[in-house]
């Protein structure tokens, strides 16, 4: 093949900007949009089934390893999709699928591999002992791309017959095996051309080792760019809310500006600091001290000045904590002590990275092109499923895609060259001007994290521009760490250890390590306010409170039959976790259920009298939703609406400005008395409720309102023993006698020693009387009798997210510790409480149903599920391999448990006869005491698991409560508290 003429000089020096060049460039850009579109089509296609039914993409029309449905199957089930959840047919998808395929994708990945491969091939040069491989990429280039071309088209042609005969015609059985037929195909295919580029490149000698020097250069820029995509295109669970935080920057656009300027800085300062570091990569060591000893005696004396400075300091409680800055100056003096070891021998200096080109602008390219695409992304899945989707949104991440991908080819051929000439030979002066003004904007940055992370967030438009603004100070402080690692001479023990300049990443990890095991305390105790955690009531005082008002009127005489008695219904509640949106989800169905407040302002039948609403136990999101829904019913004179409307801001942005310009950097210094981003999520949860004149509901103490109903059932876990750790104004375990050290209790709330040995000292019979609950902390055993918590905490101890959350430390003056993460680990359903509670509560009930009242008490149950009805999805008949059963079968286990603690529950309330001899008569085709409301799985918006969500995703959740199902639930619910509700009470025992 003919090389092209070149184009055009260019005027800042380097490779010249071909026609051939730009070509390459936008095929990249076509490929990368195409697989993101592709992407959302293929999930919109895997929402489209019945509920509970199987979940089929694109890829399952036909699979290469042929099991579970067929084709037929597949269509037949995206056609049993509610219409009402569609705005684009799945025919019209699956077209539109092998449309973007066959004209986008299958081109411009043609041109990448056909520009690769002749890349590689030029740089194995003219050598005979090549000659095979340079052959190899040939056929390559000649013969195999476009064969995979004309494969590939192939299938699609399949697949698009397979879908317009849906399954079905006699030429079904011909298109899915030539379908079959043509994906191994290209499957085959595609590995081939993998092989042969990659042992090609392996064997380009002078052009993979260049690229590797250049990355180790560039290595923290590379770690902070594969964060940024990771936090765009990782796991579900981050790309979802990723994706939602975008569709919340399209509900605002002005603001942007904040979010543009800081990816357009971002990309311009990860271009110039990769250029220079590359650019001096055999100049900096050159600008090393000669007086290294002198050197190293500094870096002594000043290690050891601040280590005892900081001691004395701690020492004296004139700091809290910094224990880390004491590990700093340690490894600092360690350092400084190894230059004087009897080690012969001094390291190599770095080689040459080369001229600084591809990999500099490739690094500045990735945050536009990056963000550009998950936006691009989000938008078309938005456009195709929801007449909710701003087009703005489209345009938009189109063209900061583009931008990308512009930047990228002036940055290769016009600024990294002009950069190369004027960075390179730089001088100590230069470096140490360059290097103070970075870690100066870099302090600057983190200084408005610390004094404001809510106004930082907002200033750059969310969470998205959060992330940016810490990769941007990242590669600031990367640009000073990896200077001064080559200009800071090394010890030699440095060259021992075959390292050729200061381990800087490995040192910062050790010091992180060692921070952590030399502070036994940490940073994350909860916060407390005066009050009162002791005599507390108990569950079961709790129920003689509730049912008071019933015993003041007598039922009539004993007849040989046994009349029926007006019920009054007593609720129990379970809210699931998951985030902001079991939160957002449990404060609405509750609104609805109770106030009738939007969307169910015309809904029929009785509301929930709040009174009857008994007990509400929630886990991790759910417990915010439980509260509140309570602190809106304490205050609805002065905070009217939903309950879910004071769940509306944004509470992601500024824990993650706290995590990570905060609490990242106190990881390693361990100072304990800065907010940590559990008390920034808190405070967020109170600025929704922020009013002039009024207390803030979020605010008051949990124990300070433990009269009111629901009895809150908060639950998180304990990460020493896994147990249960309840946040509740009632009393759930036995408290452990002050007389008794908690070690004594050998597992503590899992030993069995309390029920042994009668004559022993921890025999506590009386104690489990009045114990609803197994295996449980109570909140208010570790704290003094003369503290409480804000409801806001209470929340977050049931809400602690891995990661985002941290555990939090619970603990009274010299009294035992716990620490306490998310209910979900425990148990996420929060059923598992309820139906504790219950087994605890029956005989109460019978009790009081056969006395002298003229009403009789009947339990329900309302189970508030924020997961969508999730798919069965295409059931599996291969054996499972035996090398991951155990790992398998431990992550569904968990699963597993989760739908037996529900189904148990649904089970407990499932019959009209609650006690022996009691039966509830339910009104209209009522047959059960328990309802279930979740939202339904649908194609496109969904609400995802995080801290915030967009006005997408409220409305999404919102429109959850007029579909059929979730209408049947409620008016089931309704019919409880309607008139015909009655039961019939033997009186037997």
């Amino acid at each position: 093949m003919t090389t092209p003429p070149p184009g055009p000089a260019n005027p800042a020096g380097g490779s010249p900007l071909t026609a051939h060049r730009i070509v390459v460039t936008a095929a990249a850009f076509f490929a990368f949009s195409a697989l993101v579109v592709l992407r959302q089509i293929d999930a919109l296609l895997r929402g489209m089934h019945p509920t509970g039914g199987g979940s089929y993409g694109m890829n399952k029309l036909v699979q290469l390893f042929p099991h579970g449905p067929g084709a037929q199957s597949v269509v037949s089930t995206w056609h049993r999709t509610d219409p009402a959840n569609l705005v684009t047919g799945p025919d019209t998808l699956a077209y539109v699928f092998a449309a973007v395929d066959t004209f986008v994708f299958v081109p411009a990945y043609a041109i990448l591999l056909v520009a690769i491969a002749r890349r590689v091939r030029t740089a194995l040069g003219a050598s005979a002992e090549q000659a095979a491989r340079r052959t190899a990429l040939t056929l390559t280039i000649r013969a195999f791309v476009p064969l995979l071309v004309i494969w590939d088209v192939g299938e699609n042609i399949s697949q698009f017959a397979l879908v317009s005969n849906d399954g079905k015609s006699g030429l079904a059985a011909f298109f899915g095996s030539a379908c079959w037929v043509l994906k191994w195909s290209t499957f085959l295919l595609v590995l081939l051309i993998i092989v042969a580029g990659a042992v090609a490149a392996l064997h380009a000698r002078r052009w993979l080792p260049l690229h590797r020097r250049q990355l180790v250069m560039c290595r923290l820029n590379v770690l902070l760019s594969l964060f940024l995509l990771l936090v765009f295109f990782g796991p579900a669970t981050l790309s979802e809310q990723a994706a939602d935080v975008i569709r919340r920057l399209a509900d605002d656009w002005p603001p942007i500006v904040g979010f543009m300027a800081v990816l357009l800085l971002l990309a311009f300062v990860m271009l110039a600091s990769s250029s220079w570091l590359i650019a001096n990569s055999d100049t900096l060591h050159r600008l090393r001290t000669k007086r290294e000893h002198w050197t190293a005696v500094l870096v002594i004396v000043a290690s050891a000045g601040i280590f005892v400075l900081f001691l004395l300091l701690i020492v004296f409680d004139v700091l809290a904590g910094g224990r880390g800055v004491l590990v700093a100056a340690g490894i600092a003096l360690a350092v400084g002590v190894s230059s004087f070891l009897p080690i012969t021998g001094k390291p190599e200096p770095p080689d040459d990275a080369g001229e600084a080109t591809f990999i500099p602008a490739l690094l500045g390219a990735l945050p536009l092109a990056g963000t550009g695409l998950a936006m691009l992304g989000t938008a078309v899945g938005g456009l195709l499923s929801s007449n909710e989707s701003s087009v703005t949104l489209v345009v938009v991440g189109g063209l900061i895609a583009v931008s990308g991908f512009a930047f990228y080819a002036a940055a290769r051929y016009f600024l990294t060259p002009a950069f190369d000439r004027a960075f390179e030979n730089a001088s100590l002066r230069r470096f140490g001007g360059l290097g103070a003004a970075a870690f100066a904007l870099a302090f600057v940055i983190n200084l408005g994290a610390w004094l404001d992370p809510w106004l930082l967030g907002q200033v750059v438009d969310g969470t998205i521009g959060v992330v940016l603004l810490f990769c941007l100070s990242g590669v600031l402080l990367a640009f000073v760490l990896v200077g001064l690692a080559d200009v800071v001479p090394p010890p030699p023990a440095v060259a021992f250890l075959g390292m050729r300049r200061i381990p800087v990443v490995l040192l910062i990890l050790l010091w992180f390590v060692l921070s952590s095991y030399l502070d036994p305390i940490g940073f994350h105790s909860i916060r407390t306010i005066p009050g009162s955690s002791g005599n507390l009531e108990t569950i079961d005082q709790a129920f003689v409170r509730w049912t008071q008002p019933l015993s003041q009127t007598s039922a009539p005489a004993s007849t040989a039959t046994p009349p029926r008695r007006k019920a009054v219904p007593l609720v129990f509640v379970s809210a699931v976790g998951g985030g902001v949106r079991a939160a957002y989800w449990t404060a609405l169905v509750l609104g609805c259920l109770v106030e009738k407040a939007h969307p169910c302002e015309d809904s029929e039948g009785a509301g929930v009298p709040q009174r009857d609403l008994f007990a509400a136990s929630g886990a991790s999101g759910g417990s915010l939703g439980l509260v509140t829904y309570s602190a809106q019913r304490r205050n609805a004179s002065v905070y009217p609406g939903s309950p879910a409307d004071y769940l509306h801001d944004d509470y992601l942005a500024a824990t993650m400005a706290q995590m990570l310009f905060v609490d990242f950097p106190n990881s390693l210094l361990r100072f304990q008395r800065f907010d940590d981003r559990a008390a920034v999520l808190e405070k967020g949860w109170e600025r929704s409720w922020n009013k002039r004149g009024t207390p803030n509901p979020l605010k008051q103490g949990l124990f300070a309102g433990g009269k009111d109903w629901p009895v809150l059932l908060l639950n998180g876990t304990s990460v020493i023993d896994g147990c249960r750790f309840e946040s509740s104004s009632v009393e759930t375990s036995s408290r452990i006698r002050g007389d008794i050290q908690p070690n004594q209790l050998v597992d503590g709330c899992l030993s069995l020693r309390r029920y042994e040995d009668p004559g022993s000292e921890l025999y506590d019979l009386p104690a489990q009387r009045i114990w609803p609950l197994s295996g449980t902390k109570d909140l208010s055993s570790y704290l003094c009798p003369s503290q409480d918590v804000r409801l806001s905490t209470a929340a977050l101890l049931s809400a602690r997210f891995p990661f985002v959350s941290p555990s939090g430390r619970v603990r009274c003056e010299n009294g035992p510790s716990a620490y306490v993460v998310d209910g979900g680990y425990w148990d996420n359903t929060a059923s598992g409480t309820i139906i504790e509670l219950y087994d605890h509560l029956i005989p109460k009930i019978a009790d009081f149903n056969r006395g002298s009242s003229r009403f009789c008490v009947v339990p329900f149950l309302i189970q508030i599920d924020n997961h969508y009805q999730s798919a069965a999805g295409p059931g599996k008949e291969a054996r499972p391999k035996e090398l991951f059963v155990p790992t398998e079968t431990l992550g569904n286990v968990r699963a597993g448990r989760e739908a037996d603690t529900r189904e148990e529950a649904a089970l407990l309330f499932s019959s009209p006869e609650f006690a022996p001899g009691q039966i509830a008569n339910l009104p209209g085709e009522a047959q059960d005491r328990q309802a279930h409301i979740y939202p339904q799985a649908h194609p496109g918006i969904q609400a995802p698991l995080g801290w915030t969500l967009s006005k997408s995703a409220q409305i999404d959740l919102q429109r959850q409560l007029t579909t059929k199902i979730t209408n049947a639930e409620i008016d089931k619910v309704r019919s409880w508290f309607g008139p015909g509700l009655t039961c019939t009470i033997n009186s037997r025992r």
